[in-house]
């Protein structure tokens, strides 16, 4: 592990910042995906939902770094990371 819980968090909160069904998607490619293959998919997915190239690669290594939560750490760290982000919007 070279870097601390809550720098991955900081970094992982971009996602968080996106609403209902897309952000869903792209926490489920950080569940399922290596984080290289998160941030793939996910910069994939944006782009055809009509973000600019910055934008989606923005996001998209946002989800990269949920991922590295979920690899790094444990699922309840993942869970709880999840779950602090998407509180205050739901």
């Amino acid at each position: 592990m070279n870097r601390s819980l809550d720098e991955l968090r900081v970094r992982a909160s971009g996602v968080f910042q996106l609403g209902g069904e897309l952000r869903k998607k792209l926490i489920a490619f950080a569940v399922n995906q290596s984080p290289t293959g998160a941030y793939q998919l996910a910069q994939a997915m944006l782009i055809n939902h009509g973000f600019v190239a910055k934008e989606a690669e923005a996001y998209a290594k946002s989800v990269r770094w949920l991922a590295v939560i979920r690899r790094d750490y444990d699922q309840t760290e993942f869970d709880s990371t999840v779950m602090v982000g998407i509180a205050p919007t739901e």
